[in-house]
């Protein structure tokens, strides 16, 4: 629907945004300027981007074929019946993924759990702090020139960080 809509969206724009370029097939009506004073500043042709998706569609369907599928019985804990599941029949194969992660073990005082994802987070916390007074005792500590560069160093990471 949204694709739909896109690509007769040039019927809800205003005159004055709508034209073509012909030399290149894109006749006029068929693309969406958006202007800045006399100048143009973007342009997008919609319903040229809907017959690309389509053709494309065609032409992955035509090189590729259908998708093959296979159809295997269901496993429900060697149990013959397929009616019903019981909840350890839902909850089996998730906990069999989740086995090497979670890291679940029996102890004499009960389970155990060990969420490996907060013991890599604690880890890699300690590395950066370790890492940030290393770099604030011993390098910045020395020099303005050195404080300097780190400084740049940071500005550039935040802006990277802040454009993604």
């Amino acid at each position: 629907m949204l694709i739909l809509l896109f690509a007769v969206s040039v019927i809800f724009i205003k005159p004055e945004f709508l034209s073509g370029i012909p030399e290149v097939l894109v006749f006029n009506g068929f693309m969406i300027e958006s202007k800045f004073n006399e100048n143009d500043f973007g342009l997008v042709t919609p319903f040229y981007i809907l017959v690309l998706i389509i053709i494309f569609s065609l032409l992955t369907y035509a090189i590729f074929g259908k998708p093959k599928t296979r159809k295997v019985m269901p496993w429900n804990n060697g149990v013959s019946d397929f009616d019903g599941y019981t909840s350890f029949s839902y909850s089996s194969g998730i906990r069999l993924i989740l086995k090497r992660i979670l890291k679940t073990g029996n102890k004499k005082s009960g389970m155990e759990t060990v969420d490996i994802f907060w013991f890599a987070m604690i880890k890699i916390a300690r590395g950066f702090r370790n890492g940030a007074r290393y770099i604030g005792y011993r390098i910045m500590n020395s020099s303005i020139s050195y404080y300097m560069v780190y400084m740049i160093i940071a500005f550039i990471i935040i802006i990277i960080i802040v454009s993604l």
